[in-house]
């Protein structure tokens, strides 16, 4: 009878775990079924390993612009360490500011009703 509480319990757990697998498995036996064999797996009979994610289409990372809503640069920098300390001068003085990265440099930015003074107080660091 004390065998009976745990052996409820992984009962449960296992139908959980295939009702999960089931819902949010993959589709690869479809992606398999169409996919051609080439090379030695279409000798020997092998299915294919066909990747998760071909149907979808990848963004082009360097294409997609850097939109940061309502933040904006108040400092372009070169380093991220240049960058961090830029935005550590900018919270010692009680402006929130962070780091983004667009076009391989390092952006500081702020909101916009606090872009002026901060770029006042960043003076000479900023790359405009």
């Amino acid at each position: 009878m004390y065998f009976l509480g745990p052996l409820i319990a992984f009962g449960v757990v296992g139908l959980l775990a295939l009702m999960l697998r089931w819902v949010f498995g993959s589709d690869a036996s479809y992606r398999a079924a169409r996919l051609p064999l080439h090379g030695p797996a279409a000798r020997f009979g092998a299915l294919p390993r066909p990747d998760r994610f071909e149907d979808r289409p990848r963004p082009d990372r360097r294409s997609v612009p850097a939109d940061f809503g309502l933040l904006r640069a108040a400092a372009v920098l070169d380093t991220r360490g240049a960058a961090q300390a830029t935005r550590a001068r900018l919270a010692s003085a009680g402006i929130r500011a962070t780091v983004g990265i667009k076009g391989g440099r390092y952006q500081v930015l702020v909101f916009e009703a606090e872009v002026e003074r901060a770029r006042r107080l960043v003076g000479g660091h900023s790359a405009f």
